[in-house]
């Protein structure tokens, strides 16, 4: 229903919206030999909605290749300096769906009771500018690095 609601932006018409889509997928799911999704949750309410169905998990993974590494800590704190105990990462789609505004918002209460907190939000999508709005706005630049 979040996503609906993402997309419609009127809570009345989610219950319609939702009504269709279950349709078209499951013409969708009567035309296919397997589905996949990419979270258990995902499968069981597949299962559930199409019982006869050949469902599958195949979760979206990350190439781990594609990060730099380094020899130690002191190796990596030199290339990134604001980096501490106290900090968190967010990977993902920067999409209202993720909750980005909620982490933000957290975030800044947080950040009043330990100015040391660090977080790096790092991805792309249609929310990025209002993500990077937000932190300029609540003036948590120096602490929220990856969206400055």
């Amino acid at each position: 229903d979040t996503y609906l609601y993402y997309a419609l932006r009127s809570r009345k018409l989610v219950p319609l919206l939702r009504a269709l889509v279950w349709k078209y997928i499951g013409y969708y799911v009567a035309r296919s030999d397997i589905m996949t999704a990419p979270s258990q949750y995902l499968c069981d309410l597949l299962k559930i909605k199409f019982p006869k169905s050949d469902i599958r998990n195949i979760q979206n993974g990350i190439e781990l290749a594609n990060f730099e590494k380094y020899e130690n800590y002191e190796t990596f704190k030199l290339k990134y300096p604001d980096f501490n105990n106290k900090s968190f990462i967010f990977v993902g789609r920067l999409g209202e769906e993720k909750s980005v505004s909620v982490l933000l918002e957290a975030f800044r209460k947080a950040l009043l009771k330990d100015p040391e907190l660090r977080l790096y939000v790092i991805g792309d999508g249609p929310g990025k500018n209002s993500y990077e709005y937000t932190v300029e706005t609540n003036n948590i630049e120096k602490s929220a690095l990856a969206l400055r």
